[in-house]
C-alpha cells in the first residue's frame, strides 16, 4: 500500500510541478503541455486522491519507522500544497480579472457578478461541462463557400430577434486540426442567453490547404454573415470576432484588416463593408515570425510548424508572407477595439507575444485594448467551464456590450448645444486662446473633440481630467500635432476641455472620437465649423 501510494504520489508531483514550471525548449513541449492542462483542471481530483491515500496510508497505521513514509509525505504535502494554489489561483480569478477590465481610463468595462450568468450555473462548473442550453436553436452547416469545409453553424436562442449583436467565432488547433462545434462553449453559450446570434466556422486546413487559404476562407465566411446575418436576426453593423489560439491570430487579423485585406477572394462583392465592432482573441498566435525577441527564444516550434505544413515556405526566404500573416504587425490606428486574453505560463503561445501585441496597439491604436494576463494559467485552459472560465467569459460578456451597444439618442436640445454658436471653441495657439475659426485660418483646418463626459453623461472632474491626460500621451504616442482647446456652452453644461488636432483626416478623428465614448466632434475649416456623429462621422444638422 506504501509503495503504491508513494508511487501515485510521485506521479501526481511531478505532474503538478509541470504545471507550475512547463517545459518550452525542448520536443518535450507539447507532451508538458497536454500533463500540464490536464493537471490545472483537475486541481479538485489531485486533492481527493491524495487526501484519500493519505487517509489510506493512515488508517492501516504504517510505521514511521519505513524508508519510504518521509518520502511520501513530503510528496503528499506538495503534491496538496501546488493543487491548493491551483485552487486558489482559480477561485480568485474573477477579482482579478475584475480590476483589469475596469481600470482602463478610455473605456472601463463594468464586471458582471456571478448572480447575473444566464448560463453558467454551479452545477456546470463544478462539472466543468458547458452542454448546449435547451432552448437553442442551430442550424447546422450552412454552406459559406466552394471548399469541402466552407461550413458554418448559426446558433440562436428561441425568442426571434432583429438586429441583435453577433458573435462570430473561430476555432483554433494550430492550422491543421480542429472543429466550430469543439471550442469556445463557455462563452458561446453564454453570450447566446444574453440575446447573441452566434456563428461559428470551419474553414481550410493544412496541409491540404497552403497558407493564405485559411485567412480566405475566414474572410469569405465573414462576407456571409455581413450579407446574410439578417436573415437569422442579428445585424451586420454589430458584430464581435473572436478565436482561440490560430482561431485568435486569423480573427485578429481579419479585425485588423477589415476592408483593407488583401485575401478578399476575388469573387465576394467589392462592397461588402468586413469592418468589426471588436475582436476578442483567446492566446491567439499574434506573431508568426517567431521572431526570438517576442517569443523570448520560444518560437522554434512555430516556424517549423508553419515552413513544414503551414505557409510552406521558408521564413528566411519570404520573411514577408510571415510578417503579413501576423496582427501584431498590421495594428494601425483606426483598429477596432481589442480584448487579449493570454496565460502567463502557456508554454504554446509565450506570454511575451500578447504583450508585444497590447503594446504596440496601445502606442499605435486609438481604440481601446484591455488586456487579460491570467496567472498560473495554461494554454486552451477555457474549453472546460472552470471558475477561470466564468470569469474570463464574464469579461468578454461586459466587452461585446460596450462594443456593440448603440449610442443612445440624444434631445433635441442636447443636439442644438453642440452647435457652433451657441456653444464656444476657443484654442491656445501660439499668440494666445483664440476662436476656433482663426485657429483654423492659421492652420488651415483640423478637428475639435474631448474626452471629458463619455456618452454624453456628466462625469467626475478627477476622471475627466485623467481621461483628458490620457488622450494627451495617446496623441503624443500618435505623433500627432494638437492644441489644447475649450468648449464653452450656453446652457448648464460646464465647460470641457478638449484637443483641436492638424493634419488627420476625417476618419482618423472619428475613430478617436468614438474611442473616447463621444457623440459627436468639429470638423472645423476657415468658412465653417461642422459638427460630425461620431458613430458614422454623418454631419449632425
Amino acid at each position: 500500500m506504501l509503495l503504491t501510494a508513494l508511487v501515485i504520489s510521485a506521479l501526481v508531483f511531478v505532474g503538478a510541478l509541470n504545471a507550475t514550471f512547463p517545459l518550452r525548449r525542448t520536443k518535450l513541449k507539447v507532451p508538458s503541455y497536454l500533463v500540464g492542462w490536464i493537471t490545472q483542471e483537475l486541481y479538485w481530483a489531485a486533492i481527493l486522491l491524495e487526501a484519500g491515500l493519505l487517509y489510506g496510508v493512515g488508517s492501516r497505521q504504517w510505521p514511521t519507522t519505513s524508508a519510504m513514509f518521509l518520502p511520501f509525505v513530503l510528496l503528499a504535502a506538495g503534491t496538496l500544497l501546488l493543487n491548493l494554489l491551483f485552487c486558489v489561483n482559480m477561485n480568485l480569478m474573477h477579482a482579478r480579472v475584475g480590476r483589469a477590465i475596469t481600470s482602463s481610463v478610455q473605456m472601463p468595462l463594468v464586471m458582471p457578478r456571478r448572480r447575473d450568468d444566464r448560463h453558467g450555473s454551479w452545477w456546470r462548473t463544478a462539472l466543468m461541462l458547458s452542454p448546449h442550453p435547451r432552448s437553442m436553436r442551430l442550424d447546422k452547416d450552412v454552406v459559406y463557400g466552394p471548399a469541402e469545409r466552407n461550413r458554418l453553424d448559426v446558433w440562436r436562442g428561441p425568442q426571434d430577434l432583429k438586429d441583435a449583436p453577433v458573435l462570430f467565432f473561430i476555432h483554433g488547433g494550430a492550422w491543421i486540426v480542429g472543429d466550430k462545434r469543439e471550442q469556445g462553449r463557455p462563452l458561446l453559450h453564454e453570450l447566446l442567453q444574453h440575446g447573441y446570434v452566434v456563428v461559428t466556422c470551419n474553414y481550410s486546413l493544412s496541409p491540404a490547404a497552403v497558407w493564405p487559404a485559411h485567412i480566405q476562407d475566414v474572410t469569405r465566411a465573414l462576407t456571409w454573415v455581413k450579407n446574410t446575418i439578417e436573415e437569422y436576426g442579428g445585424s451586420p453593423d454589430r458584430v464581435v470576432i473572436s478565436g482561440m489560439s490560430a482561431g485568435g491570430q486569423l480573427a485578429s487579423l481579419a479585425a485588423l484588416l477589415g476592408n483593407d485585406t488583401p485575401w478578399r477572394p476575388s469573387d465576394l462583392p467589392v462592397d461588402t463593408d468586413l469592418r468589426v465592432r471588436g475582436c476578442i482573441s483567446h492566446y491567439g498566435t499574434l506573431e508568426m515570425t517567431g521572431d526570438d525577441t517576442v517569443w523570448r527564444r520560444h518560437g522554434h516550434g512555430l516556424r517549423k510548424l508553419l515552413s513544414e505544413q503551414v505557409m510552406c515556405v521558408s521564413p528566411t526566404e519570404q520573411p514577408e508572407v510571415y510578417r503579413a500573416a501576423s496582427p501584431t504587425y498590421a495594428v494601425h490606428p483606426t483598429a477596432p477595439p481589442f480584448m487579449v486574453i493570454q496565460g502567463s505560463i502557456d508554454s504554446l503561445v509565450d506570454v511575451n507575444v500578447a504583450r508585444d501585441f497590447v503594446d504596440r496597439f496601445t502606442h499605435q491604436a486609438v481604440a481601446p485594448i484591455h488586456y487579460l494576463e491570467l496567472p498560473l494559467t495554461q494554454h486552451a485552459t477555457d474549453l472546460t467551464a472552470s471558475p477561470r472560465t466564468s470569469a474570463t467569459t464574464r469579461a468578454c460578456v461586459a466587452f461585446a456590450h460596450a462594443v456593440t451597444s448603440a449610442p443612445a439618442t440624444l434631445p433635441a436640445e442636447i443636439l442644438a448645444a453642440y452647435q457652433v454658436p451657441p456653444a464656444t471653441l476657443r484654442v491656445d495657439d501660439a499668440t494666445g486662446t483664440v476662436d476656433v475659426r482663426v485657429w483654423a485660418e492659421r492652420h488651415g483646418g483640423g478637428f475639435v473633440l474631448t474626452a471629458h463626459n463619455p456618452n454624453s453623461v456628466l462625469t467626475d472632474p478627477g476622471v475627466n481630467f485623467r481621461r483628458e491626460m490620457q488622450l494627451r500621451r495617446q496623441l503624443d504616442d500618435l505623433g500627432l500635432n494638437y492644441s489644447l482647446s475649450t468648449r464653452v456652452s450656453s446652457s448648464d453644461w460646464p465647460d470641457e476641455r478638449g484637443v483641436a488636432i492638424t493634419g488627420i483626416d476625417v476618419a482618423l478623428a472619428r475613430s478617436l472620437s468614438e474611442a473616447w465614448g463621444q457623440h459627436a466632434f468639429y470638423d472645423v475649416s476657415p468658412e465653417a465649423v461642422v459638427v460630425r456623429r461620431s458613430r458614422d462621422a454623418a454631419v449632425i444638422r
